[in-house]
């Protein structure tokens, strides 16, 4: 099976779509993104595809294979046609975080002091505070 996203005007993801691979055959018998979005716009009657990987997480293929478009492209994420990849939503807990297309994530402004997970991110207060590793509770300074 291939996986497209379909984008609104601002490219946007609104929906995600799967095709039979046969659908996506070009006349030498290969997979085309083009004959998967020419498909799909015919049943659908047009709109905006791009091909993404289920398997594609980080800048990273889960099975070793070629990167495709940095991340796996999620519903309300969009596409960046310059870097040619989905960027995710962000998460209202991480409002100060940044892209970081080489690295395919989301960064926080202050690099986590220790990435063990005992320390999460505190968005209101704009630093990593030390939680307790049985119950999750934030720790006081």
């Amino acid at each position: 099976m291939a996986t497209f996203a379909k984008l609104d005007e601002n490219n946007i993801v609104i929906n995600i779509s799967k095709v039979d691979d046969k659908n996506c055959l070009d006349e030498n018998g290969d997979e085309s993104e083009a004959v998967g979005i020419a498909y799909l716009q015919s049943i659908h009657g047009g709109g905006n595809y791009k091909q993404t990987s289920f398997n594609t997480y980080q800048g990273s293929h889960r099975t070793g294979k070629t990167v495709s478009r940095g991340h796996y492209a999620a519903i309300g994420g969009r596409y960046d046609e310059a870097l040619d990849q989905f960027i995710p939503p962000l998460e209202p807990e991480k409002a100060s975080w940044t892209w970081d297309s080489a690295a395919a994530k989301y960064v926080p402004p202050v690099p986590n002091p220790d990435p063990t997970g005992l320390y999460q991110w505190k968005e209101d207060e704009g630093k990593w505070k030390l939680t307790d590793a049985e119950t999750g509770a934030w720790i006081d300074d």
